[in-house]
């Protein structure tokens, strides 16, 4: 999934981790046309409160870019030193080692994302095992099927491969049963932006993400409570991650099924900033309950 941003000078930028776990990867920093020839402007990043760290150093007119192999898995801050902005340009990645990744689960167990020493071991237990299935296939193989009790009496009551009983019961459950509870699944960052899912629709229902068109239906108020707006029947329409709402918005949504419901508590960075914006008053953190309801 692209991923496209500029940081300004006096602007850091926040790096929300991705709500399904995915990576990010910064791929390239550029200066524009429009920075004075040899002026220097560094990018730096700055993780769970340690100190910023440069991540390059750019000239213009003489390293107008500058290419990045940075993965950034966790909350952070981008920000820049010198008169002129940085554009950014990278993607998310969905195999970088989240938490709960089954696949990688799956993975681990056969050898495979080990480090190199872990993989040659599993691959010589491995051949070692293979070599004693083969040789007992082959004994097997000179044998009738109808022979098979007296194979497993031999073996000392062991079973064969693919003759083994299953060992998994199959219930029917309950939709309630079957459907995660919801309720007390609630992300929090070190800049104040939390998700809340209060209520998950349909696991198999349209996915939300990056340059997809949604409609919501949402109620937005202040810390006290005050509704500052809200959709009446027909619902609000944007599209996703191309920066047409606010910050907090394009994170918030992204990772959603056509039913869930979200709140959102987002933090004056992720929203409005220190501008006024009607009725919403400068450095306000904002509350939103949010529903999706179609995806396209």
């Amino acid at each position: 999934m692209f991923f496209g941003g500029v940081v300004n000078p006096g602007k850091p930028v926040p790096l929300v981790p991705h709500p399904e776990g995915w990576a990010l990867h910064l791929s390239q920093a550029s200066l524009p046309a429009s920075v004075k020839e040899k002026s220097r402007v560094s990018l730096l990043i700055q993780v769970q409160g340690e100190e910023p760290v440069v991540l390059c150093t750019l000239c213009a007119g003489v390293a107008d870019t500058v290419l990045l192999d940075q993965f950034v898995a966790e909350y952070a801050e981008l920000s820049v030193q010198g008169s002129g902005p940085v554009h950014l340009t990278g993607y998310f990645s969905p195999n970088f080692g989240g938490e709960g990744s089954d696949e990688e689960d799956e993975e681990g167990e056969d050898g495979y994302g080990l480090h190199p020493m872990d993989q040659m071991l599993a691959m010589q237990n491995g051949d070692s095992e293979d070599e004693g299935e083969s040789d007992d296939e082959d004994e097997e193989g000179e044998s009738d099927e109808d022979e098979d009790e007296d194979e497993s009496e031999e073996l000392g009551g062991f079973q064969p491969r693919g003759r083994k009983e299953p060992s998994v019961i199959i219930e029917d459950v309950t939709d309630k049963e079957a459907l995660p509870s919801a309720k007390k699944a609630v992300k929090k960052f070190e800049n104040g932006f939390e998700i809340h899912s209060t209520k998950m629709g349909d696991p198999h229902g349209k996915l939300a993400k990056s340059g997809k068109k949604v409609s919501v239906r949402y109620v937005g108020r202040l810390k006290s409570g005050k509704v500052f707006d809200k959709t009446d029947k027909k619902p609000f329409q944007f599209r996703l991650g191309v920066g047409e709402v606010i910050k907090g918005w394009d994170v918030g949504v992204e990772g959603m099924r056509v039913g869930d419901k979200r709140k959102l508590v987002i933090p004056p960075q992720m929203g409005y900033g220190s501008q006024r914006t009607g009725p919403i008053p400068p450095n306000s953190t904002l509350e939103f309950d949010v529903e999706l309801v179609d995806v396209k």
